[in-house]
Order: structure tokens, then C-alpha cells, then sequence
């Protein structure tokens, strides 16, 4: 469904990979490194499972074929951030659901005001469109994340519709913050807590900027 709707809504050329296992999520990233440009922009979905390292500093993403008893097999936020940087795309949003994604994140953005006015606002979008961003939207902070529905985690529900139904420019927060209050409502309907986060990736050389996603 995002695959469908980031193509259709938002003009991207995608590349789905459907249980990857960790050289195939490697030569994706790699590709992109090698193929996108200054005038591009990236979103990179990763929906899977996570978990931590023994002492809980550092989160991993654990591709098809990981072996739970053997770190080398996982993929670190690390070795994501490493590619991140090297990137050449002038934009980039990683939205990780995923247990422990949250280790990603680094620090606040900036964001629009609502009582900005509308010519204010057009010359604010025009300054972080210039901007080098590395940006993540987690599904939760460094805890497990909820994932008993039948067909979407409770996160990706929410991110699907949002960015399904945007008019216009949507920026990072504005996407976040709804993504984060629906998920929230649904977890509390069923007696557990998920917060998703969002903020700047770490040692991805991102700047003083903010991810927009304009819909056709």
C-alpha cells in the first residue's frame, strides 16, 4: 500500500523488497548512494524487526535472515546513518517501524508555527526545501512496539493514512504529529502505550532542515 500511494500521490520511483534479508537491504542502499542526486529525494520504509545490543546503546534492524544469537547478521542504526550521510539525495525520511527504532532519533527539529501566515509559511517551506535532511519517524521510542492487528501495525495504519489523504505540501512534524496522536488513541484503546518520535537521524549531516512530502 505505501509502495502504491508514495508512487501514485507523490511521484517516486520505488523499490520494494519484501523480506530481505541483509545483503538485499544493503544493495538497496548502496544503489541509492550511487544513483540519486542533489535533486532527489528519498523516503526509506523499513518494516520489520528490531532489537537492541546487550547494553542497550545501539539499535539493529534484523533483516530475513537474521540469526537472533549472532549481531553480525543484523543490520545497526549505524551502518543505516553511515549510508544516510553518504547519500547525495538533497531530502531524506526513514520511517522505521520497528521495536526500538527510537535509537535513531537525536534531537528536535524546526517547525512551522500555526499562526504563521500563508506567505510566511511558502517562504519557510522554501528555505528547508534547500536544506540537507536526514529525518526519522519511528514507530516508538526504545521499547517494543505494538503489533497484534491482522493486517497493519497500528503505526503503519496510521502513516498510510495520512499520507493518503494530504492535499499539498505535508511536512515532517505536521505528519508525525498525527501519525502519533492516531497511534496513540488506538493504543490506549487496547491497554498499551506506543509514542512514536521525530527527529534528526544522528551523524547523518543533517542540517537546520525539515522533510516535505508534496503530493501531485
Amino acid at each position: 500500500v505505501i509502495d502504491t500511494v508514495l508512487r501514485e500521490l507523490y511521484g517516486f520511483t520505488t523499490d520494494l523488497l519484501i523480506n530481505a534479508s541483509k545483503l538485499e537491504i544493503l544493495r538497496a542502499l548502496n544503489s541509492a548512494s550511487e544513483k540519486l542526486t542533489d535533486k532527489d529525494n528519498l523516503v526509506i520504509y523499513y518494516a520489520g524487526h528490531g532489537q537492541l545490543d546487550p547494553d542497550g546503546a545501539t539499535g539493529y534492524w534484523l533483516p530475513s535472515d537474521a540469526d537472533l544469537n549472532n549481531t553480525q547478521s543484523w543490520i545497526s542504526n549505524s551502518a543505516v546513518t553511515g549510508f544516510l550521510d553518504n547519500i547525495p539525495a538533497k531530502q531524506i525520511l526513514v520511517v522505521a517501524d520497528s521495536c526500538f527504532s527510537g535509537t535513531l532519533t537525536q534531537a528536535s527539529i524546526p517547525r512551522t508555527q500555526d499562526t504563521m501566515t500563508d506567505a510566511v509559511r511558502a517562504r519557510w517551506l522554501k528555505l528547508m526545501a534547500k536544506r540537507k535532511v536526514r529525518t526519522v519517524l519511528s514507530s516508538g521510542g526504545v521499547k517494543p512496539v505494538y503489533d497484534g492487528t491482522s493486517q497493519h501495525s497500528l503505526f503503519a495504519t496510521a502513516f498510510i493514512d495520512q499520507i493518503s489523504n494530504n492535499i499539498g505540501v505535508l511536512e515532517g512534524y505536521q505528519l508525525f504529529s498525527a501519525v502519533r496522536q492516531a497511534v496513540q488513541r488506538s493504543a490506549q484503546a487496547l491497554g498499551v502505550k506506543q509514542e512514536p518520535q521525530y527527529s534528526a537521524v544522528k551523524h547523518a549531516g543533517h542540517e537546520v532542515g525539515e522533510f516535505l512530502l508534496v503530493s501531485r
